[in-house]
């Protein structure tokens, strides 16, 4: 658990409680289950860290979907997968480049973020049509919405 702290929680303090109560379930489950949801997390926060956002939510959704894992560790991973998520998302809406716009709009739209899709896709026309200081606003007002996740980034 030390070195998932070291990876993800340190620079996310507010997901502390959440994930210390995930960790705590996965360690008390049976050691099949327990290898198997460490290593979905560890790929998660580690993709966290390389800025593979999607790629840590599949990691998660992994442990939420698994009917076979005690069903301690998935509710504890559903707690905080919903914040995860919408962060993500924010993040990736705030940073995304025009071509890859597409999915996180969508993604944006599923979870009722329905101002902050339009936002992204208002800064990716600016930023297309040359107007960059427009769209660092954009995103710049989309980052703070986010404070908490954004603060160590």
């Amino acid at each position: 658990m030390d070195e998932i702290y070291d990876i993800f929680v340190h620079r996310h303090q507010n997901f502390d409680d959440e994930v210390s109560k995930l960790y705590k379930s996965i360690n008390e489950s049976f050691d099949g289950e327990k290898e198997e949801a460490l290593q979905y997390m560890i790929k998660a926060f580690s993709d966290v860290n390389s800025g593979r956002l999607f790629e840590a939510l599949l990691s998660v959704d992994k442990i939420v979907t698994n009917e076979h894992f005690d069903p301690q560790i998935i509710y504890n991973t559903r707690r905080i997968y919903r914040v995860i998520y919408d962060h993500l998302v924010a993040l990736a809406a705030a940073n995304i480049s025009a071509p890859q716009i597409g999915p996180v709009f969508d993604a944006l739209l599923e979870r009722g973020h329905i101002g902050i899709a339009m936002q992204a896709v208002a800064a990716n026309h600016f930023e297309a049509i040359g107007q960059l200081e427009r769209a660092q606003k954009i995103r710049n007002k989309i980052t703070q919405l986010f404070p908490n996740y954004l603060e160590n980034q």
